[in-house]
């Protein structure tokens, strides 16, 4: 998580949003204000460039409209960091596509958990809560 983000290893404790051309992002900073997990959304092109089209190890088309990727220090998950990025990012009305995406095994474990929590059914659109990994 902090190799992919070497501008914002330390800042006040929180979800910060940085905004992209291709990808906006949150970022979670734990109590002491260190990077401990991210949630990057791929979006529409802005100024009409091109989108990023590739493959990801996962078999999902990384950087597609509406592709997320999470990730979270490992010596720090299961603690709730990236259920509290994905809330936020609902929260925020971000356009997430959870059956458009390439899961590790432990992330679509979370999926599936992350969809039958509360966490989901006051967030994420009803569209997307019926269909099935």
């Amino acid at each position: 998580v902090v190799r992919a983000n070497r501008r914002h290893r330390e800042d006040e404790p929180g979800i910060h949003l940085d905004e992209g051309n291709y990808a906006n992002q949150l970022r979670y900073h734990d109590s002491e204000g260190v990077l401990r997990g991210r949630i990057l959304l791929f979006h529409e092109a802005k100024h009409g460039e091109s989108q990023v089209d590739e493959w990801d190890e996962h078999g999902g088309r990384y950087g597609q409209t509406g592709h997320v990727l999470i990730q979270v220090d490992p010596k720090r998950q299961r603690r709730g960091i990236a259920t509290a990025l994905l809330k936020e990012a609902f929260r925020r009305n971000w356009a997430i596509d959870l059956d458009k995406q390439g899961y590790t095994f432990p992330g679509k474990a979370f999926i599936r958990k992350f969809r039958k929590s509360e966490a989901c059914i006051n967030h994420e659109p009803l569209a997307k809560k019926s269909k099935a990994l």
